[in-house]
């Protein structure tokens, strides 16, 4: 995985900040109804990050279920631990989601929730998937596709350099279109698509989130400078001011069930 955007107390900290923005907390909301846990199920959460969905997983599976989350960032493991700890039958470790640490047929649920863009062998990731599945178990898979992204600006070139920089922190930035056939071509069978446009004409605390995100992830990355992230900060703030404020970024669902 790409350990850069993670790496640092820095980087975690943004990014707990960012899932606590009420589009975020809506997103994490409908995706649960479409995976519609039930209690006493085991599930894994692949990629926990700051542990927003794992907690909430936890709280509906409740003590008779149990959670199981991997997460290749430290930091992320240090604030999801700290987020889990009133549920005891959450089980957290440091992993890769092409090698998970779990015997096959192990949940009867899984969540990937914005991760295997980040992973250089999706195929080895989706097998693994697979495997510590139980027959008949369900995942749900989600992802941006950053060729989705509108974000109006005033200099449309240092706007393009910023996000091709913020693009190249991925291994596959443009994951979400060949999910499907992937899913696929694993065996799983699909049971529900779904997009959600991340839109808003003012600096909400999502978009403000997300540039703060990116401009410090770019920073120094492809010659992208200071300099530049700053001018690039002022300009959105004086669009916003100028009521000129537009951005609009496609996260897809794919709910997918293991044959069984």
């Amino acid at each position: 995985m790409s350990s850069d955007l993670f790496s640092g107390g820095d980087a975690a900290h943004r990014f707990e900040t960012l899932y606590t923005s009420p589009k975020v907390v809506a997103r994490r909301k409908r995706a649960l109804e479409i995976l519609a846990l039930r209690t006493g199920e085991h599930a894994l959460d692949i990629g926990f990050g700051p542990g927003f969905f794992t907690s909430e997983i936890a709280e509906t599976v409740g003590q008779n279920g149990r959670v199981d989350g991997i997460d290749s960032s430290t930091s992320m493991l240090a604030l999801a631990a700290e987020r889990c700890a009133s549920y005891p039958w959450v089980s957290l470790r440091l992993g890769e989601a092409t090698t998970l640490p779990f015997p096959d047929a192990s949940f009867d649920v899984a969540l990937a929730s914005n991760v295997y863009g980040y992973v250089r062998d999706i195929g080895a990731a989706l097998h693994e998937l697979s495997r510590v599945l139980r027959p008949g178990g369900r995942a749900l898979v989600m992802d941006f596709e950053w060729d989705s992204l509108v974000w109006h600006a005033s200099d449309s070139a240092r706007m393009n350099s910023i996000i091709s920089a913020w693009k190249g922190k991925f291994d596959d930035p443009y994951f979400a279109r060949t999910l499907r056939p992937r899913l696929h071509h694993e065996g799983f069978l699909q049971e529900h698509v779904e997009s959600i446009a991340m839109f808003s004409t003012e600096i909400d605390p999502y978009v403000q989130g997300v540039t703060s995100l990116i401009g410090a992830a770019v920073t120094g990355s492809n010659g992208v400078t200071q300099k530049e992230v700053d001018a690039w900060v002022a300009d959105l703030s004086r669009l916003a001011a100028h009521d000129e404020y537009f951005f609009s970024l496609n996260q897809y669902l794919f709910l997918v069930r293991k044959p069984g």
